[in-house]
């Protein structure tokens, strides 16, 4: 019912119309209500949807330092053997030459 229709010059129109007028408060009320509920769901679904992107890009800032440290060690073991075989490598050729100027000399 509009409240435009109702007719508040007798007594009983005007109960009817505080009638109308308090299920008008009361249906004002129960929507603000659904509204209200509405409003905390989505403010919890964005918290928690916050909350799950700051783990996950923590999560996978963890495994990038992670793998980056690994692969910072593999390559520090891979130069010290490198240079360690280069050393060899040298050392043999420097005695090899040593050796044979030395057999050489005891043949002279």
């Amino acid at each position: 019912m509009k409240l435009a229709a109702l007719d508040i010059s007798t007594q009983t129109g005007a109960s009817n119309a505080l009638d109308v007028i308090d299920d008008a408060i009361d249906m004002i009320g129960q929507y603000q209500s659904l509204v209200g509920a509405q409003q905390n769901v989505l403010d919890y679904r964005s918290t928690f949807l916050d909350s799950l992107y700051t783990t996950t890009s923590s999560a996978y800032d963890n495994i990038m330092n992670a793998d980056l440290a690994e692969e910072t060690t593999n390559l520090t073991s891979a130069q010290i053997r490198v240079d360690g075989s280069t050393a060899m490598v040298a050392q043999a050729a420097t005695i090899t030459k040593e050796m044979v100027t030395y057999l050489l000399k005891q043949f002279d």
